[in-house]
């Protein structure tokens, strides 16, 4: 179970940081 949250956890933040920047650019592109 333990384990199970924390792999779930890790590849969340994986995603957020992959998504984050990938929002950063488009929104960065939307600016421009």
């Amino acid at each position: 179970m333990y384990v199970r949250l924390w792999k779930a956890y890790h590849i969340k933040s994986l995603a957020l940081e992959l998504g984050g920047s990938l929002i950063g650019k488009e929104i960065l592109l939307g600016l421009n």
